[in-house]
C-alpha cells in the first residue's frame, strides 16, 4: 500500500483580506487527500471555515493571530515532520519565512498570483494563463507550474468540464464578487449594471465574510428577480452556475470555476492581484470585459458570440488540472525514494499478483489470465536469461512496478507495469527512465530500445513520450490496434 504522507498548507482567510487564498488551498487539498493527509494551518479561522473544512474531511491547526510572520515559521517548523510537503498560499509568506521553511529540509510549494518577492520554493503554481518563468526571481531547481492546466478546481468544477454546455440566449445571470467582497463591489454592480434589465434573472452568491448582508437584502426586496445565495459548496455553486446562463465575477479562481462550467462570462476586477488572470481571460477570449455586457446583452444572434466563447474555454479548461497536480506532488513526496533493483526469487508471487491485475490483462496483448505454474516457469526462465533483464521499482520500501528488458542483439524490448497504488501519478515515465540508466549500466551494448503499446493504454502512451520515444510509423506493430514507440541510447 502507497504510504501516506502529510501536506501542511498554510493559509488564512477573513472578512478584511477575502477568503482566496483558504478557496484555493482547499481545491488542492481536496484533490490530493485520497494520496495524502491534508491539513491546513490558519490563523483563528472562523465558523464557515471550520464548517468547510469538516464537509471536506481536512484537518486543521489553529494559529493565534500575529502578523510577526517569521516568528510564526519559526513556531510551524516545531509542527512539522521531515517528510511534510509545506504548501504556502499567502502574501505574508515571503522569501525570509520561505527561508526558514526550507532550512528544516521540508519540500516547499508556493501558491502564487503576483510574483513580487523571491521565491526559494521546490514547486510555484500560478494558475494564471500567460505568466512566464521569467517574471520569477526564484532558485535554479525551483519548477514551474503555470497556466490553467494547473487550475485550482474544486471536484464538481472537475466534473463539469468534461460536460457539453450550449447556450444560446441569456436569461439568467450569476453575480458573485468573492466570499469577503470588503468593498461591496455587489450592490454596486446590482444598482449600476443589473438591474436595469428587468427580465433577467439575477442569482447573487455571497460568502459568509460579506459584511453587507442586511443592506444587500434591503436593495433585493424591491426586485423580485433577484435571489440572493449565501455560503454555497462547491456543489451547490457548481449547480447554480449550471443554471445561469452569463455571469459576472472577478478574474479569481471563481472565473476559473465558471470556465469549468462554461458560457458567457463578463470580469470585473476589484484587486490588484486578479490583474494577471484579468489579463489572460480577455486576450484569449475567455471572456468579456464588463464594460462590453450591454451591448452583448442586446445583440440579437447572440449565439455567434457565445458559441465560440464557449469552445474556447472547454479548450483551456479540460477537467485534467487534478491528474496534474497529483503527479506533481506525488514527484516531491516520493521522487527521493524512489529506486529499482533487480529482481530476485522471492519477486515471483508479487508478479504474479501484478501480471494477473484486471487492469494489467485489459492492456495486455493477451488478456487472458496467467496460470500459475506458467508464470513461474516463465519466471525461472527469465531469471536465467543472460539477455533479459527485470527490475522491480520501489518507494522507499514499498515495491511500486516493474520493469523488463528482453535483449536480442542490440535491441531491447521493453514491458513494464506499475502496482495499482501506483499508477496515475507519473511513475511511468521515471521507471522508463530509471529502467533505461539501469540497462545502460548492465548492458552497454544495447542501442536502441523499442515498446509497444495498445492505442487504449493511454498513460503508458503519455509516458513514453514525455521520456523521448519516437513513435514508428513504418508498419512494424504487430497489432493494428498498437502504437510502436522506440529509443536510440548513444
Amino acid at each position: 500500500m502507497l504510504p501516506t504522507k502529510r501536506i501542511i498548507f498554510r493559509a488564512d482567510g477573513n472578512s478584511r483580506i477575502g477568503l482566496g487564498h483558504v478557496v484555493r488551498s482547499l481545491a488542492l487539498a481536496s484533490m490530493l487527500q485520497d494520496d495524502f493527509e491534508c491539513v491546513l494551518v490558519i490563523q483563528e479561522p472562523d465558523p464557515t471555515i471550520l464548517s468547510n473544512l469538516a464537509q471536506a474531511g481536512i484537518k486543521f491547526i489553529s494559529l493565534p493571530a500575529t502578523q510577526q510572520y517569521q516568528q510564526e515559521a519559526t513556531a510551524l517548523i516545531k509542527i512539522l515532520n521531515p517528510s511534510d510537503i509545506v504548501v504556502l498560499d499567502g502574501y505574508a509568506f515571503t522569501t525570509a519565512y520561505q527561508q526558514i521553511i526550507k532550512a528544516y529540509g521540508n519540500k516547499l510549494v508556493c501558491l502564487d498570483d503576483i510574483h513580487a518577492f523571491p521565491f526559494v520554493a521546490d514547486v510555484i503554481i500560478n494558475q494564471a494563463g500567460g505568466v512566464i518563468p521569467e517574471l520569477y526571481e526564484a532558485e535554479p531547481y525551483t519548477r514551474y507550474c503555470l497556466g490553467p492546466n494547473y487550475a485550482l478546481l474544486r471536484a464538481p468544477f472537475l466534473e463539469a468540464a468534461k460536460q457539453t454546455r450550449e447556450i444560446t440566449q441569456i436569461k439568467s445571470i450569476l453575480l458573485n464578487m468573492g466570499g469577503a467582497d470588503p468593498d461591496n463591489h455587489t450592490l454596486y454592480l446590482l444598482q449600476s449594471v443589473l438591474v436595469a434589465d428587468k427580465q433577467l434573472i439575477i442569482n447573487v452568491v455571497i460568502g459568509s465574510a460579506y459584511a453587507y448582508r442586511e443592506q444587500l437584502t434591503a436593495f433585493a426586496q424591491a426586485y423580485p428577480e433577484i435571489t440572493i445565495h449565501q455560503n454555497l459548496d462547491a456543489s451547490e455553486m457548481c449547480r447554480l452556475m449550471q443554471r445561469s446562463d452569463a455571469a459576472i465575477l472577478p478574474p479569481s479562481s471563481v472565473s476559473y470555476e465558471w470556465c469549468s462550467v462554461s458560457g458567457p462570462l463578463f470580469l470585473h476586477q476589484i484587486a490588484d492581484n486578479q490583474q494577471d488572470i484579468a489579463n489572460f481571460l480577455i486576450r484569449t477570449q475567455l471572456a468579456f470585459p464588463l464594460a462590453e455586457f450591454r451591448n452583448i446583452l442586446n445583440q440579437s444572434e447572440k449565439a455567434i458570440i457565445i458559441e465560440p466563447q464557449i469552445n474556447r474555454q472547454r479548450q483551456y479548461f479540460d477537467g485534467q488540472s487534478k491528474h496534474r497536480l497529483q503527479r506533481l506532488f506525488f514527484d516531491l513526496a516520493f521522487q527521493d525514494s524512489l529506486r529499482l533493483r533487480k529482481a530476485q526469487d522471492q519477486d515471483m508471487t508479487l508478479l504474479f499478483k501484478w501480471a494477473n491485475d484486471p487492469e494489467v490483462r485489459r492492456h495486455s496483448f493477451n488478456p487472458s489470465p496467467i496460470p500459475q505454474a506458467m508464470h513461474q516457469s516463465w519466471f525461472r526462465a527469465k531469471l536465467n536469461d543472460p539477455d533479459c533483464l527485470i527490475f522491480i521499482a520501489f518507494a522507499g520500501d514499498v515495491p511500486a512496478g516493474m520493469i523488463r528488458y528482453d535483449i536480442i542483439e542490440k535491441q531491447a524490448t521493453i514491458s513494464y507495469l506499475l502496482n495499482k497504488d501506483f499508477r496515475g501519478k507519473g511513475l511511468g515515465s521515471w521507471i522508463l527512465a530509471a529502467g533505461t540508466e539501469a540497462l545502460r549500466q548492465q548492458r552497454p551494448d544495447v542501442r536502441q530500445l523499442i515498446g509497444q503499446v495498445q492505442t487504449s493504454n493511454i498513460a503508458s502512451i503519455v509516458s513514453f513520450r514525455k521520456t523521448g520515444f519516437a513513435e514508428l510509423t513504418d508498419g512494424s506493430a504487430v497489432n493494428p490496434k498498437s502504437l510502436v514507440f522506440a529509443k536510440s541510447l548513444n
